[in-house]
């Protein structure tokens, strides 16, 4: 029997869109705000490097010096690392932590060049590409594995029982438990108190054996 189609819902009423369903490759939400939080700090790291930089007088090759600096596009490059990596942990992008991984060997490629001009402004780049490096692979553990299924699955259940294989279990047991007998509480009977059993037809009776005379002086 085939289920009843819902009833359609009233006029006026705001639908709610449904969520959709996690897949394999994307981030769990714990770990999703984590990476995000992360390369938030990357672009507030970054942030200070051009502040430090434009105070200071000394200028990384990517902002050139203050007189005349470089093309806009190259000095964004930095944080367009770090945005594009914001923007896809907010998009739940698949493989985000592999994503993480290139921007932030992207971020070290560019501190290297101001490694021996400015050790300082390098050394804080290297830190900020380093808090892009941790996240990432810390976000390795919230990454969603695909379900086997299928084939697939049976073929990995045999194998796994071909490797560990099971324990005989013994047999269960063929005598049903015998029930407890119950105990006696009476006394047991002497053999001189015990009556005695009256004879058989066909056999004679057993002598009574005499009193013994009691003893005394006549």
């Amino acid at each position: 029997m085939e289920p009843l189609p819902l009833p359609p819902p009233p006029p006026g009423a705001i639908l709610a869109r449904p969520e959709r369903p996690a897949r394999p490759g994307q981030v769990t939400i714990g770990w999703r705000v984590v990476f995000i939080l992360g390369w938030g700090g990357v672009l507030l790291g970054l942030g200070a490097v051009v502040k430090s930089s434009r105070t200071m007088g000394l200028s990384t090759w990517w902002l050139g010096p203050s007189a005349d600096p470089n093309n806009i596009a190259i000095e964004a490059l930095p944080f367009a690392v770090a945005v594009v990596m914001v923007v896809l942990g907010f998009r739940n992008a698949r493989h985000l932590p592999y994503f993480g991984l290139l921007g932030a060997i992207a971020l070290a490629a560019i501190a290297t060049g101001d490694v021996g001009r400015f050790d300082a402004l390098a050394q804080v780049e290297l830190v900020t590409a380093g808090i892009g490096l941790f996240v990432s692979i810390a976000a390795f553990a919230g990454l969603l594995r695909p379900v086997i299924d299928g084939p697939a699955a049976e073929a990995a259940l045999e194998a796994g029982l071909a490797a560990h294989p099971a324990h005989p279990v013994p047999p269960p047991f063929d005598h049903a438990p015998q029930p407890s007998q119950p105990v006696s509480t009476a006394e047991p009977v002497s053999k001189a108190e015990q009556p005695s059993s009256p004879a058989e037809p066909g056999q004679s009776a057993p002598p009574s054996q005499p009193a013994e005379p009691a003893s005394g002086s006549h």
